[in-house]
């Protein structure tokens, strides 16, 4: 601290709280996952973390408390389902997930989750479209499978797919695709 002598008295310098509060979050197992959390979303008072690891793919998080309230493992450990690299909110109380496994749905008030694509109504290479972006003007969320030549948009007032490719008409003109 600094001190000063004056005339009136002695004047301190008072310690100021730091404009970022950091918080550390060691998860079971430690899998020593380089990036770590990639991604976040508060809805209510819970913060929703996703991490790129192979055993664990969401933390929740109390706001209140800042204290993990839940990890969260999709369809058990050591899978693709947990590489969690994106979050949004397109209906209320529903998050998306992009993985490297597809696009899950989680239920935030039961923790109930699934598969956003139905296996039966859409083509198996569709399951792997993992990124999603907010809402466009006209409603629909974009994502792509990376790296590889599928894209397509939600229309979220819809409920709607509609998937590009080389093959679709229009066809998508590209042969990789990493982000929308």
């Amino acid at each position: 601290k600094l001190w000063v002598g004056t005339r009136q008295g002695i004047l301190y310098q008072k310690k100021t709280s730091l404009f970022v509060k950091s918080y550390r979050y060691p998860v079971d197992p430690p899998d020593n996952v380089v990036p770590g959390f990639v991604d976040a979303y508060r809805y209510k008072n819970k913060l929703y973390l996703a991490r790129y690891s192979r055993y664990n793919g969401l933390v929740i998080i109390d706001t209140a408390t800042m204290q993990v309230e839940k990890p969260i493992l999709f369809y058990g450990t050591d899978n693709f389902w947990n590489e969690v690299f994106t979050i949004e909110m397109y209906h209320p109380d529903t998050l998306w997930l992009g993985t490297n496994g597809g696009t899950l749905w989680f239920d935030t008030k039961t923790y109930h989750y699934g598969k956003v694509l139905d296996e039966k109504k859409y083509d198996k290479s569709y399951f792997d479209c993992a990124y999603q972006n907010s809402v466009d003007k006209y409603g629909n969320a974009w994502f792509c499978f990376s790296l590889d030549a599928i894209a397509g948009y939600y229309n979220v007032s819809k409920r709607e797919f509609r998937f590009f490719t080389p093959l679709t008409i229009p066809a998508l003109p590209f042969e990789r695709v990493k982000n929308v």
